[in-house]
C-alpha cells in the first residue's frame, strides 16, 4: 500500500489521538478543505483492502483503527512511504558504490523517485560535497553516473552509509538478495557454532554488512584490490598467532565466498575480515566472556573509565560488576581504532537524550583517555556504547516483568524499540530481541517470560511456536508511541 505525503499526514494526526477527530480539525492542520480530507480518507480505506484503516462516526469524525494499522505496518506488503531527500540520496549513493567504477544510466537509477533534472543536479552536488573528505567523487558523463575512488574508501563509505541510514532498508527482504543473505548468515552461524561464541548487536551487523558489500562489490564492480603484502610485520604476525582459530575461520569464509561467486578472491580479503572479527565482541557461550586475549592496555583503560566515572558521579562502582561487560567492549574498541574500523550507534540520539549528563561525563573521560593511552579519537558512537554500560548500574532496580521483543529482522528497528521500551518502563527486563525465525527456532528457551512484545502479527505462527498460546502477546508499532505505551501500561496494571 503506497501512502502519499497527504495520506501519511492524516494518519500521523490520527495517531496522536485515541478519540474521533472532526474532519474540520484535520483540514485546518493540513491547510486543505474538509472535502479533500473526506476524499483522501476514502482513498486510504479503498487501498487498505477489506478492513478499513480509518473508522468514521457521524457527528464525531474519524478515528484510526489502530490494531489494523499495526497489522498493516507489520506486513511486508504494508505501507510504502515517499523517500525523503536524505533517504533518496543515500540509496543512490549505495547503488553507485556497489557498481563502482561501472557507470549506471541516470534514468535507471532515478526512475523510481520521480524527480526533476534540477533535483538530480542538486543530489549529485550535495553527495560530492559529502564525499570530498572520503577521497571519492561522483562523475556525470552524458547519460551515465559513476563513482571514482579506491577500493578501501569505497567500502568504508558503503558500510558507514548502510549502517547510518539504511539499516532497516538493507535488512528488509525486498532490498536484499536472499541467496546472498542466507549464504552470509549460514557462514556466520557456522562460525559461531564451531567457535562456541555469539556475535552480539551491533557487531553482527558490521560483519554482515562487510560480507554483503564484499560479495556485491566483486559481483557488480571491477574491484581494484591492493596486492597482499608478502610478509606481515611482527605485530600483525603476533596478532594472528594469538588468534589463529579466528584467522582460520576468516580464511575459510573467504574461500567459501570465492566458491560462491566462482571468483578467486585475493588473500588480503581474509585479513580484512580477520580485522573485523577482532574488532567485534565475541562472547563465549559458556562463560559469556570475550574469547579474545585481554592485554595490559585494555585492563588499564577499563580501570581508568571505572575510576574516573566513579569520581565524576561520586559513586563507588562495584568494579567486579562493571568490569566484565566494560572490558569486553574496550578490547574490540581498541582494535577498531587501530584498524580504522567504525561501528555506527543507531541508538546514539536516544542515549544522548536519556543519559545527557552521563554521556557528557563519558565524553570527557574518553578525551582524557585518548591522551593518556595514546589512542585515536574516540567518537560519539563509541561514547554512546560506553555510556550504556555505566547507565545500567546507575538505574534503580524495580520488581521486573520479563519480556521478549520480536521484530521482522530482530536487528536495527528492534534495538531502537528496546531502548524506547526500557525508557518508558524501567521495571521491564528485556530478555532478548529476536527475529520471528529465531523465536520459532528457540521458543522453548523463553517459556518463563511474562509477555511477548511484537511488531509482527504472530497469529499464523501459533502452530510453529505453541508457547504463543500460553504467553500473552502485545502487538505494537515499531515507533512505540504514546498509544503503544498506554496499551502496555494497561496490560501490566491488569496483572
Amino acid at each position: 500500500m503506497y501512502l502519499s505525503e497527504r495520506e501519511q499526514s492524516i494518519i500521523d494526526i490520527l495517531l496522536q489521538e485515541n478519540a474521533y477527530i472532526p474532519a474540520s480539525k484535520i483540514a485546518d492542520a493540513l491547510s486543505v478543505s474538509t472535502k479533500t480530507v473526506y476524499r483522501t480518507i476514502d482513498k486510504i480505506n479503498k487501498d487498505s483492502g477489506s478492513q478499513p484503516l480509518i473508522d468514521s462516526k457521524l457527528g464525531d469524525g474519524f478515528k484510526l483503527n489502530y490494531e489494523e494499522y499495526v497489522r498493516k505496518k507489520s506486513n511486508k506488503d504494508g505501507f510504502v512511504k515517499n523517500f525523503t531527500p536524505v533517504e533518496r540520496r543515500n540509496q543512490i549513493l549505495i547503488d553507485l558504490l556497489f557498481r563502482s567504477p561501472n557507470p549506471i544510466k541516470t534514468t535507471d537509477i532515478y526512475n523510481k523517485y520521480y524527480v526533476s533534472e534540477t533535483v538530480i543536479y542538486n543530489d549529485i552536488t550535495m553527495l560530492n560535497e559529502r564525499l570530498e573528505n572520503d577521497n571519492l567523487n561522483i562523475l556525470r558523463r552524458g547519460k551515465y553516473l559513476s563513482i571514482n575512488g579506491n577500493e578501501v574508501d569505497i567500502r568504508k563509505v558503503l558500510i558507514n552509509t548502510i549502517n547510518i541510514f539504511n539499516l532497516d532498508h538493507l535488512l528488509s527482504k525486498e532490498s536484499l538478495n536472499q541467496s546472498d543473505t542466507e549464504f552470509i548468515i549460514s557462514n556466520i552461524n557456522r562460525m559461531e557454532s564451531q567457535l562456541n561464541v555469539t556475535i552480539p548487536y551491533p557487531y553482527n551487523i558490521n560483519i554482515f554488512s562487510h560480507l554483503y558489500i564484499l560479495i556485491n562489490r566483486f559481483r557488480e564492480g571491477k574491484v581494484n584490490v591492493e596486492k597482499m603484502i608478502d610478509e606481515l610485520n611482527k605485530p600483525y604476525r603476533n596478532l594472528i598467532q594469538e588468534n589463529m582459530e579466528i584467522f582460520e575461520w576468516a580464511k575459510g569464509i573467504i574461500r567459501n565466498i570465492s566458491d560462491y561467486l566462482n571468483i578467486h578472491l585475493p588473500e588480503n580479503e581474509a585479513w580484512y575480515l580477520f580485522q573485523y572479527l577482532l574488532s567485534s565482541r565475541l562472547l563465549n557461550n559458556n562463560s559469556k566472556e570475550n574469547i579474545q586475549i585481554r592485554r595490559g592496555i585494555e585492563r588499564e583503560i577499563t580501570e581508568f573509565y571505572i575510576k574516573e566515572a566513579g569520581k565524576a558521579l561520586s559513586k563507588d562502582f562495584d568494579k567486579d560488576i562493571v568490569w566484565e561487560e566494560l572490558i569486553n567492549h574496550i578490547r574490540p574498541m581498541v582494535n577498531r581504532m587501530k584498524n580504522n574500523i567504525q561501528i555506527k550507534n543507531n541508538l546514539l540520539e536516544e542515549i544522548e537524550i536519556e543519559y545527557e549528563e552521563l554521556f557528557g561525563i563519558i565524553k570527557a573521560i574518553s578525551k582524557n583517555a585518548e591522551n593518556k593511552f595514546k589512542l585515536g579519537k574516540i567518537n560519539n558512537d563509541e561514547n554512546g556504547y560506553l555510556t550504556i554500560y555505566f547507565a545500567k548500574y546507575l538505574e534503580q532496580m524495580f520488581d521486573t516483568k520479563r519480556i521478549v521483543i520480536i521484530c521482522t529482522s530482530g536487528i536495527g528497528t528492534s534495538e531502537l524499540l528496546k531502548v524506547k521500551v526500557k525508557k518508558a518502563f524501567p521495571n521491564i527486563e528485556i530478555v532478548d530481541v529476536l527475529s520471528t525465525t529465531d523465536f520459532i527456532d528457540h521458543y522453548n528457551t523463553y517459556n518463563d517470560v511474562d509477555f511477548v512484545l511484537t511488531t509482527v502479527n504472530l497469529e499464523a505462527l501459533v502452530k510453529e511456536a505453541p508457547i504463543l498460546k500460553e504467553v500473552p502477546i502485545i502487538l505494537v508499532s515499531p515507533v512505540f508511541g504514546d498509544r503503544d505505551k498506554e496499551i502496555v501500561s494497561t496490560f501490566i496494571k491488569s496483572k
